[in-house]
C-alpha cells in the first residue's frame, strides 16, 4: 500500500492527503485482533513507517527534491495519528477483553455458557481447567444488585452449598467446589446432568406410567432419607428441584437439587455445630405454596415427614399432570392445603391408579405429621415392587424415543461421584 501510494503525484504537494491507505489500516487492525501494549507499539510503528520509507524510495527514484519540511509533517502526521489511535484502543478493548475473561473464570472452572436464570442468580455451563471435566456453576449475584436482604440471600446460598457438601447419596447432585468470585458473587460447582427436571417432564410428555412414578420417587426418597438421618430438611422439594437423567449407563437416575431452603430438625445433634447453628437462625416461612405441608405454612417445628408431604405433591404430579390444588394467588392455595382434602390422583386422571400407591400419595398428603408413613425408608418399602416393575427395557425404550443420544457421543453422562 505504501509503495503505490507513494508512486502517485498527490502523494505530496498541494493536493496531498494525511490520512494514507497504511495510517487508517495501523489505526484499524488493532481493533479487530487486539493483542498486549508492547506488540501493538512496536508493529504500529514499523507498519506506519512504511510511508516515509516508500517515500523516500519513490523520490529518488524519480529524481523529485524532498518537500519542505511543513508540508512532509502535512503529509505524514496521519500516520503518528494512527499510532496513537491504534495503541489507545487496542489497550482499552484488550483490557476489557482480558477483564471479561477473569469474570468468567471462578477458579478452577471457566464459564461457557449460560443454562438459565432467577432471582437468586444464573445457572452456567462449565469446564475444569485442568481435567475433562465439564460442570454446572451456580451463582448468586451480588448483594449490590440484589433487592433486599442481601445477607440472608447470600447465606441461604452459602447454606445450600454446606448442606449438600454433607450428603453422599447418589441420587443428591454431587457438589465439587464452592466459593466467592473476585466480584464479591458467591458460587458453588455441581455435576452437570444430562436429562430434564420433573417439571419439564410432566409439561412435555404427560402424566408418567404408574411404575416410573414409583421408581422415580423411590430415588427421590433414598437422597431425602439420607438428608433427614443428619438431621435436615430440605423444604422445597418440588419437580423443578428433581431432576431425571441419563448418569453413565444408568437411565431415569434422580438428583435432587437445591438445598437452599434446608433447616435442621430439633434432633440434629450429630450434624456439625455451626452449620445447624446457622441453619436454625433467621427462619422464616420459605417455600413453593403449591408443595408445602400444613405445619410448615403455619410455621411449626419441622421434622422429615413436611418434605413427605411435599414428595406426595410430586407424586401426584407425576401420576396427574396437575398440583394437588389450584389457585389464583399463593395464600389460596396455601389455604387449600390447610383445609381442603385432596382428589384421590385417580379421580383427577380419570382412569385407575394401583391402590397401594394412590393409598400411598394420599397418606402422604395428610394433614398432620402424625398421619402420615414415618419416614422415607417406609416409604420406599411400600413402592419396592411397583418400583420395580419400571424395568431396564421400559427405561431404555423411553430415553431412545424421547432424547436419543447421538452416535458421536460417549456413552457416559458428565462424570459424577
Amino acid at each position: 500500500m505504501a509503495s503505490i501510494w507513494a508512486s502517485f503525484p498527490w502523494a505530496y504537494g498541494v493536493e496531498r492527503i494525511a490520512l494514507t491507505p497504511v495510517a487508517a489500516w495501523v489505526a484499524i487492525y488493532p481493533m479487530i485482533v487486539p493483542t498486549s501494549r508492547p506488540r501493538v507499539v512496536l508493529g504500529s510503528i514499523l507498519a506506519a513507517s512504511a510511508d516515509p520509507i516508500m517515500l523516500a524510495v519513490a523520490l529518488s527514484h524519480r529524481g523529485d527534491p524532498w518537500p519542505e519540511p511543513g508540508e512532509l509533517f502535512g503529509q505524514l502526521y496521519g500516520n503518528g495519528a494512527a499510532v496513537l489511535i491504534a495503541v489507545v484502543g487496542s489497550n482499552t478493548i484488550y483490557r476489557l477483553g482480558r477483564e471479561l475473561k477473569a469474570a468468567r473464570e471462578l477458579g478452577a472452572y471457566r464459564l461457557e455458557e449460560r443454562l438459565g436464570g432467577g432471582g437468586m442468580g444464573e445457572v452456567w455451563r462449565a469446564s475444569h481447567r485442568f481435567l475433562a471435566r465439564p460442570a454446572a456453576v451456580k451463582l448468586i449475584a451480588p448483594p449490590a444488585e440484589t433487592e433486599g436482604e442481601d445477607e440472608q440471600l447470600l447465606l441461604r446460598f452459602e447454606r445450600e452449598a454446606q448442606a449438600t457438601a454433607l450428603l453422599q447419596s447418589p441420587h443428591t447432585v454431587e457438589l465439587y467446589d464452592f466459593g466467592r468470585a473476585q466480584d464479591g458473587r458467591f458460587y458453588y460447582v455441581m455435576e452437570l446432568l444430562e436429562g430434564m427436571d420433573l417439571q419439564k417432564l410432566v409439561a412435555e410428555h404427560g402424566p408418567q406410567p404408574p411404575a416410573r412414578v414409583a421408581f422415580l420417587l423411590r430415588q427421590i426418597l433414598h437422597s431425602l432419607a439420607e438428608a433427614h438421618a443428619d438431621g435436615f430438611v430440605h423444604r422445597d422439594v418440588k419437580p423443578a428441584n428433581v431432576f431425571v437423567c441419563r448418569y453413565g449407563l444408568d437411565l431415569d437416575f434422580v438428583k435432587v437439587l437445591d438445598f437452599g431452603l434446608v433447616r435442621s430438625t430439633p434432633e440434629a445433634e450429630d450434624a456439625p455445630a455451626a452449620l445447624a447453628r446457622s441453619l436454625a437462625e433467621g427462619d422464616v416461612l420459605r417455600g413453593t405454596p403449591a408443595f408445602m405441608a400444613p405445619e410448615q405454612i403455619l410455621g411449626d417445628a419441622l421434622d422429615g415427614r413436611a418434605d413427605l408431604y411435599a414428595v406426595g405433591g410430586v407424586a401426584y404430579w407425576l401420576l396427574t399432570g396437575e398440583l394437588v390444588f389450584e389457585g389464583e394467588t399463593p395464600m389460596a392455595i396455601v389455604m387449600q392445603h390447610l383445609k381442603e382434602e385432596p382428589d384421590p390422583p385417580s379421580a383427577r386422571l380419570g382412569r385407575p391408579v394401583p391402590e397401594e400407591l394412590e393409598d400411598l400419595v394420599m397418606a402422604l398428603l395428610a394433614k398432620t405429621p402424625e398421619e402420615r408413613p414415618p419416614s422415607a425408608d417406609a416409604v420406599c418399602a411400600v413402592l419396592e415392587e411397583l418400583a420395580d416393575s419400571w424395568t431396564g427395557q421400559a427405561r431404555r425404550a423411553w430415553w431412545e424415543e424421547v432424547a436419543p443420544r447421538p452416535a458421536s457421543s460417549p456413552p457416559a453422562a458428565p462424570p459424577g461421584g
